[in-house]
């Protein structure tokens, strides 16, 4: 249903900042993932990477260690975030990886290292790996707390703001990470512990709605023990394929960056030839920088791109980036690849991440998240042993780096081919009509912010007539976007048939050409053929668009169709579409479109009279009667004071 709110969700932000708790986790997430990395390049520095051979390995377990805790604690991370109070969870988690981080600085001395000497491999390892512990509970809480916090129909923007500030806070983490490293190695360690200190303190201003957790902790997790929770968690997976799906996309995703993440050291340093902490911060930050902006576009899309569609694209992007990175011995070109490969990322984490958050309920949204955590860290685990815990020769894998983003440029690719593969054996269309209709979808519901009030009523088998007043050009793609699951065509004049693209699409979308001399034969035949076949058919009754100063009856040819082949029409009302007989300017223009749909109308009293011209103006003017019952007048009233909301379909 439409919601009516006090602010204009055209500019969609609006919602998200007069939310305070959501606005306390988004702040707290940021500042925290700035202080991520500055720990991270310190660890490297006191390490003296820069000087070794082994670039590669040294990375990579770096990230081994401090996802280990991920892949062994996961599942019980989720379960606490099912039966405790997730803000807390989080505020203990900050404080304590504060603790451990403004400690770092004392390793030397207990590892007995003289001034000047790189810290033992092991020793550096040992702080990373505690504060990867504590993270392991910080994540299942966050993402299981935020469909508590923000309105449902705003998951993607709220999930793409927070995954937006991340990435951006992350490259900066790198540059100011890199420089500190430099000039001021202790430094790192100070300003990583304030900001997981700040960040608790914006996680403590968070007051939840009350109950609703422990509500879930009721009908989920009962008394029966920890134990059989887990194991109710991991049965609720293995019951829904859609989830275990996307628990395997976030595997890939997380073991892609990791594998990203260790060759990254060894691009710059070796294979571009620039050994400098800047160097490398500056373009690990150009990965973070293509998040950004891909986080930056899900937010100005919001709902009006499907997750699933948004999910497959991001992989194509992703896979295809990470193939180039093979290929290029250019800093400049790798760059500009690691941009791509991050707006890829981005939409495969925030598109799944939106996706489980909607179809899992809360009562198991901690479990199936720490679970999906493991699966991660497996893939994450597995491909960051391999690079850093198998002794391979010194130097060959910072030799065959660029071979290793191959490889996973591939494996992405490969998924991709697979979700297509899947997305179009469940489709009801061929793929060009697929696209077309997922394409005219994100569009009508983004740039003309279609919203569909109520359910589409159309049958999803079975002849029937989708009648509509008819307001401009494009209400036939508006029709089509609020019909999920029916295809379906119109009579089109025949002039439009010669265009050169808009003829292929009508074509491909079967409709049938008609002339406009209000007598056409032709097409009534092969109207009614479409009908008795058990077709779907859209009809404007109206005959033509219908301006501002006009008021049109209709016509009788959809009284005779309907009557003729004995088929339902479903009434549809079109509004919020501004039309000034510029029929290309309206194709460009914003608009606030609004469709509902009626009950079908039960025309059968009238089909033994279907002859009688005066049953079939009756039944047209019936038909046009049930359309403008469906008319709310106070829609245009709400969207001139910008008090509707535009929330896509």
């Amino acid at each position: 249903m439409t919601a009516i709110s006090p602010v204009r969700v055209s500019d969609y932000p609006s919602r998200l900042r007069l939310n305070r708790n959501f606005l306390y986790l988004w702040t707290a997430y940021g500042i925290s993932a700035f202080g991520d990395h500055l720990s991270e390049l310190g660890l490297m520095a006191l390490m003296h990477v820069k000087e070794g051979h082994d670039q590669t390995r040294v990375t990579a377990a770096m990230s081994f260690v401090f996802f280990l805790p991920f892949f062994l604690l996961g599942p019980v991370a989720g379960l606490l975030a099912d039966r405790l109070p997730r803000k807390y969870i989080m505020i203990a988690a900050d404080v304590i990886r504060a603790c451990i981080v403004v400690s770092i600085p004392l390793l030397p001395m207990l590892a007995g290292t003289r001034a000047g000497e790189p810290l033992p491999l092991y020793v550096g390892l040992a702080p990373l790996l505690m504060v990867g512990l504590f993270s392991t509970f910080f994540s299942p809480a966050r993402l299981s707390i935020l469909p508590s916090l923000v309105p449902e129909d705003q998951l993607t923007r709220a999930n793409s703001m927070i995954n937006g500030m991340g990435p951006l806070c992350a490259m900066i983490s790198f540059l100011v990470g890199g420089w500190l490293a430099e000039h001021y190695l202790m430094w790192t360690f100070r300003i990583d512990s304030l900001t997981f200190l700040v960040s608790a303190a914006f996680l403590l201003m968070i007051l939840p709605p009350r109950g609703r957790q422990r509500l879930a902790e009721v009908a989920g997790t009962a008394t029966s023990g920890w134990w059989r929770n887990m194991r109710e968690g991991v049965r609720y997976v293995q019951a829904h394929r859609r989830v275990i799906h996307l628990i395997v996309l976030t595997a890939l995703f997380w073991a892609a960056a990791s594998i990203f993440n260790s060759v990254t050291t060894p691009l710059v340093f070796t294979h571009y030839g620039v050994k400098d902490f800047a160097v490398l911060g500056l373009f690990r930050g150009t990965l973070a920088g293509g998040m950004v902006i891909g986080a930056i576009l899900l937010t100005v899309f919001g709902d009006a791109l499907r997750s699933e569609i948004a999910i497959t694209w991001s992989l194509l992007v992703c896979g295809l980036s990470m193939f180039g990175l093979a290929w290029t011995d250019s800093i400049r070109i790798g760059s500009a690849l690691a941009i791509f490969a991050g707006m890829g990322g981005a939409g495969i984490l925030i598109s799944v991440s939106t996706l489980t958050q909607r179809i899992v309920p809360d009562y198991a949204r901690g479990r199936v998240f720490g679970l999906s955590d493991w699966a991660s860290m497996s893939g994450l685990l597995l491909a960051t042993g391999i690079l850093g815990l198998v002794p391979f020769p010194k130097g060959v894998l910072d030799a065959i780096a660029p071979y290793i983003l191959m490889v996973t440029g591939i494996a992405i690719l490969i998924a991709w081919a697979a979700v297509v593969a899947y997305r179009q054996r469940r489709a009801p269309y061929g793929p060009w009509i697929a696209f077309w209709k997922n394409f005219t979808t994100f569009y009508c519901n983004w740039w003309f912010r279609l919203k569909r009030v109520g359910t589409c009523t159309i049958p999803p088998a079975g002849p029937v007539i989708i009648a509509a007043n008819h307001t401009s050009p494009i209400d036939p793609f508006l029709m089509l976007s609020a019909s999920p699951n029916r295809l379906f065509g119109f009579l089109v004049a025949q002039e439009y048939y010669r265009l050169p693209v808009f003829g292929y699409l009508i074509k491909l979308n079967e409709c049938i050409p008609t002339t406009r001399s209000g007598v056409d034969t032709a097409a009534t035949r092969a109207a009614l053929r479409r009908l008795k076949n058990g077709g779907a058919l859209g009809i404007f009754p109206q005959g033509r668009i219908q301006l501002a100063d006009e008021t049109l009856g209709a016509k009788e040819g959809v009284a005779l169709l309907a009557l003729r082949t004995r088929t339902p029409v479903v009434p549809v009302h079109i509004s919020g579409v501004h039309y000034d007989g510029n029929v290309p300017i309206t194709f460009v223009r914003r608009h606030h479109a609004r469709i509902r749909f009626g009950k079908p109308i039960d025309l059968s009293p009238y089909y033994d009279r279907q002859r009688d011209r005066q049953v079939q103006r009756e039944v047209a003017e019936l038909i046009m009667e049930r359309i403008w019952e469906l008319a709310p007048e106070a829609d245009n009233q709400l969207v001139d004071r910008g008090q509707i909301d535009d929330g896509a379909s």
